[in-house]
C-alpha cells in the first residue's frame, strides 16, 4: 500500500507537471546555442558580428515567424541576484529571496509568447539611450509594489556601485529554471546593457523540429567550424521532465511488483486454507448452503487478512509520502484521493485473489468433499 500510494502521488504529480503552463509557448520555439572558438573570435565585437549575421539569416528564413536574443533562455538558471534589491522607497528592500535576472533583446517577449501586462517592452534605443530600463514579472510587481503601479519605480541591485534601474514594463510570470519550481522574482534587462555577450538565439516557427537542419545549415554557412547546438523547446523541457519520469517509472514498477506479490500471497494463503476446509465447506453445501454463501464466507476471511495490512499500510503511507514532499508538484503528500485509490486497488486485487479459490471450492461435489474426510 505504501508503494501504491507513492506511485499514485508521483503519477499525479507528473501529470500536473506535463499540463502546467510555463508562461511561454513551448510548442513553436527552437533555441540556437552557438559555441564560437576563442582563437577565431577573440573579441566581443567578433562574436557580436557572428550572432548578428546568424540572426539576420535565420530571420530571413521563410518558415521563421520571429527571432530574439537572450543571455539564457529557459529552462536554465542564468544569473541570479542573491543580495537584497533596494527599492526607491526610503530603506525598502526586497528581502533575501533570489531574483532571476535575464538579459533579452526587444523582440524576446513576442518571440517567446510572454504576455505584456503593463507598460512597454524594450526598444532598440534602450541599449544605448536608456541602458537602465528594467522589466519585471507580474508576481515581482505584486510583491514589491502591492499598492500601486510599478511603472517608473526604481530598483538597485544590492552591491556596491550598482546603478538604479527604472521599471518600464510588466510581463507575465515564467518558470525560468525547472517547470516544477515556482516562478520567483524575475527582472529583465536590455541585452546589450550587460555587455557584449553571445547568449542564445530564440526562434519562433510553426514547426521547430523540421527547421533544425535549416538552422544548422545557416550557422555553418557563416563559419563551418562553429558548433551550434540547436534544440526545440519541447526537447529541452522533455529532458527536464525525464528526471521526473524516471522516478515515476521506478516507483510504479516496484508498486506493480508489490501488488502482484500481495495478491499472489493472499491467493496462496486462501487457496491453502480452502483446501484444508474442503470437508467443512462440503458439509455446509450438503446442509443447504448456496454457492454464494460459501464465496461470501471465504471473501470475509480474505477481507480480515487484508484489514490489518491496509491499516498498517495507511499509517506507513502517511509517514513515507511526507518524506516524498520534495519530489511532488502541485499535490499534497497526504492527498486523500490518491490514498483512497491506492487502497481501492489493493483491496480490489486482494478480493479478486480471494474469490478465485472460493469459486473453485463451490465446484466441488459435497459427496466428494465429505468422502475426503
Amino acid at each position: 500500500l505504501m508503494l501504491l500510494a507513492g506511485a499514485g502521488l508521483l503519477i499525479r504529480s507528473f501529470v500536473s507537471l506535463q499540463t502546467m503552463d510555463p508562461g511561454f509557448d513551448i510548442a513553436q520555439l527552437a533555441v540556437i546555442d552557438p559555441r564560437l572558438p576563442t582563437a577565431r573570435y577573440p573579441t566581443p565585437a567578433a562574436r557580436t558580428r557572428f550572432i548578428d549575421e546568424l540572426t539576420e539569416r535565420v530571420a530571413c528564413t521563410p518558415a521563421v515567424l520571429a527571432t530574439a536574443r537572450a543571455g539564457c533562455a529557459p529552462p536554465c538558471v542564468g544569473s541570479i541576484y542573491s543580495a537584497p534589491m533596494h527599492l526607491d522607497e526610503a530603506g525598502a528592500t526586497t528581502g533575501e529571496s533570489p531574483v532571476f535576472n535575464r538579459e533579452v533583446s526587444p523582440t524576446y517577449f513576442a518571440a517567446m509568447g510572454i504576455p505584456l501586462i503593463a507598460g512597454r517592452t524594450f526598444v532598440p534605443a534602450d541599449d544605448v539611450a536608456d541602458p537602465t530600463a528594467l522589466i519585471v514579472s507580474e508576481a515581482t510587481s505584486n510583491a514589491w509594489w502591492p499598492e500601486g503601479s510599478p511603472l517608473g519605480r526604481r530598483v538597485q541591485p544590492g552591491w556596491n556601485g550598482a546603478p538604479w534601474f527604472t521599471v518600464v514594463g510588466v510581463v507575465g510570470d515564467v518558470r525560468q529554471v525547472n517547470p516544477d519550481m515556482p516562478a520567483g522574482f524575475q527582472v529583465y534587462h536590455p541585452f546589450a546593457a550587460e555587455g557584449a555577450r553571445l547568449g542564445q538565439l530564440v526562434v519562433r516557427t510553426a514547426s521547430p523540429l523540421s527547421l533544425i537542419s535549416t538552422l544548422r545549415a545557416e550557422a555553418r554557412a557563416i563559419d563551418p567550424g562553429v558548433f551550434a547546438g540547436i534544440s526545440t523547446m519541447s526537447q529541452l523541457t522533455s529532458e527536464v521532465h525525464a528526471r521526473s519520469w524516471f522516478g515515476v517509472w521506478l516507483m510504479t514498477t516496484f508498486a506493480g511488483l508489490g501488488l502482484v506479490l500481495a495478491a499472489g500471497g493472499i491467493f496462496a494463503v486462501v487457496a491453502y486454507d480452502v483446501s484444508r476446509r474442503t470437508g467443512e465447506l462440503g458439509l455446509r453445501m450438503a446442509l443447504g448452503a448456496a454457492p454464494h454463501d460459501v464465496i461470501t464466507l471465504v471473501l470475509l476471511q480474505g477481507a480480515r487478512l487484508m484489514a490489518g495490512g491496509v491499516a498498517l499500510g495507511l499509517v506507513g503511507s502517511f509517514v513515507v509520502t511526507r518524506l516524498m514532499g520534495g519530489l511532488l508538484f502541485d499535490i499534497e503528500p497526504t492527498d486523500p484521493l490518491t490514498l483512497t485509490l491506492a487502497t481501492a486497488v489493493l483491496v480490489g486485487s486482494g478480493l479478486l485473489a480471494t474469490y478465485l479459490p472460493a469459486r473453485r471450492a463451490t465446484r466441488v461435489s459435497p459427496v466428494v468433499a465429505l468422502r475426503s474426510e
